[in-house]
């Protein structure tokens, strides 16, 4: 875009030049001469450069909507994937009205969790399209976990075979606090309303000033 401009004026440069010996060498440069051909020529060059800026604007705008579209697409399937672990868990605890979670015997339990969606984002290298959101972070934490979770899961089962009695419940159960902890978390993200981007302003405004 900067060498248009660079040459874009380098154009008008020129023109003004021929103007200017026109005018003040008009003996030796006759300017009626050329008036029509100037003329043809910027119209041209004028019409060219509006062109080339439609088509590029257009393309920026097909961009954005196609962008936009492919965003809205993985939130909804990341919805479903973080609404899927959320049912998963919800039969395997008990909730008090402190909010506080209990989870039931897990002795003969095994858990393996997948964010499916995620792992295609980041294969894609589309994961840049939420580097801005407000659950970006809280998402890689969640897969991050989900990971060594399941880690655990598969290292538990080969151990079973070995020794039936072998029990590491204390930490299975932090890890499963805390991934449903997160989606529940990233879930109340997705589902609230979006703030318009005056409002999002303004409350950064307002913490700044309060803080």
């Amino acid at each position: 875009m900067i060498r248009l401009i660079i040459l874009w004026l380098l154009f008008f440069l020129i023109i003004t030049a021929f103007i200017a010996i026109g005018i003040f060498f008009p003996d030796q440069f006759d300017l009626s001469k050329w008036h029509d051909s100037l003329k043809d020529l910027i119209i041209t060059v004028i019409g060219a450069f509006l062109g080339f800026i439609s088509a590029l604007e257009l393309n920026k705008f097909n961009e954005k909507r196609k962008s936009a579209e492919t965003k809205k697409n993985y939130t909804q399937s990341l919805l479903r994937d973080i609404n899927k672990i959320i049912e998963n868990l919800s039969s395997t605890f008990q909730k008090d009205d402190t909010g506080s979670i209990t989870f039931k015997d897990l002795q003969n339990e095994l858990f393996y969790f997948e964010l499916p969606i995620w792992e295609a984002m980041v294969s894609s290298g589309e994961v840049n399209l939420f580097n801005n959101e407000l659950f970006f972070d809280d998402l890689c934490e969640l897969a991050a976990i989900i990971k060594t979770l399941n880690n655990i899961e598969s290292n538990l089962m080969i151990a079973k075979m070995v020794n039936s009695k072998i029990n590491i419940d204390m930490i299975r159960v932090q890890k499963l606090e805390e991934i449903y902890g997160t989606c529940e978390k990233i879930h109340k993200i997705l589902t609230q309303p979006k703030k318009s981007k005056l409002s999002c302003l303004l409350l950064k405004l307002s913490s700044i000033v309060f803080s």
